[in-house]
């Protein structure tokens, strides 16, 4: 039988199935995130989770930063899946191994899980954001596909600022510069 082993940036052997926090690092977390495209690589201009990370940390308050940031860690090793797909009732393993590796990596760098009310807001308030930004513009049936995921949250033209598209190399040292910022370790 294949073992779900996969090998991290670093070169360390992770079983993101099974979990060993002694084995996870910033380092390997930044490199994969910053590599992993929003909306599953739809998007009109390249932006990275790691990006995606460090924006939603500005816009929760500051008690909250630490989560916010961290609030997609887990898809250093089970990678990004487009929201429709991780909420289908097909997805219901993605979604216990994705809780696992969430708790892990709180327990591990310290902070709550599960997360604060105000990091999935502010989660859905950029999702909004970069939808408007980086998708075509929306249609009868993309704006019902939106609705069970954005609800009432609408774009926020101040949060235009933070979408930058950053390639994958800033976008890993800013979120470790980030990860410092919030005393992550």
């Amino acid at each position: 039988m294949p073992s779900s082993q996969i090998e991290l940036y670093s070169g360390v052997v992770f079983d993101p199935l099974d979990p060993d926090p002694e084995l996870i690092t910033l380092e390997d977390i930044a490199h994969a995130l910053s590599n992993q495209c929003r909306f599953s690589g739809h998007t009109r201009t390249f932006l990275s989770v790691a990006e995606h990370s460090i924006n939603v940390s500005y816009l929760v308050p500051e008690e909250d930063a630490v989560e916010a940031f961290m609030h997609d860690a887990s898809e250093f090793a089970l990678q990004d899946m487009a929201s429709p797909l991780k909420a289908s009732p097909a997805a219901e393993f993605y979604r216990e191994y994705e809780a696992r590796l969430e708790a892990v990596l709180a327990a591990r760098f310290g902070y709550r899980y599960p997360y604060p009310e105000s990091v999935k807001r502010a989660d859905k308030q950029m999702l909004a954001t970069e939808r408007a930004m980086l998708l075509k513009p929306p249609s009868q049936a993309t704006t019902e596909l939106w609705e069970p995921w954005l609800g009432d949250i609408e774009v926020f033209p101040d949060h235009c600022w933070l979408v930058k598209g950053y390639s994958p190399h800033i976008a890993k040292t800013l979120f470790l510069y980030r990860a410092k910022e919030l005393g992550i370790q």
